[in-house]
């Protein structure tokens, strides 16, 4: 499952909330920063309507997205 990180007044909480296992760069993606934690760097990514924390680095994601559209990050 996928794990999202809800930041609220410094603290942050795992939860499993969605079970695709990587976010899905899509037409709606406006922004993915790095975020960085306690336990490492990750996400923070600006959809159009909505906002989410993935436990994911953002070049991951950018390579996956890639990846799962037929491309590769070299290749972009």
């Amino acid at each position: 499952m996928r794990l999202l990180i809800h930041i609220y007044k410094g603290v942050v909480e795992m939860s499993k909330k969605m079970k695709t296992p990587v976010y899905e760069v899509n037409p709606h993606t406006m922004i993915i920063l790095p975020l960085k934690t306690k336990t490492g760097v990750h996400s923070e990514i600006f959809e159009l309507n909505d906002h989410r924390i993935s436990s994911f680095t953002p070049l991951f994601l950018i390579k996956t997205s890639c990846q799962y559209f037929g491309s590769s990050y070299d290749g972009r």
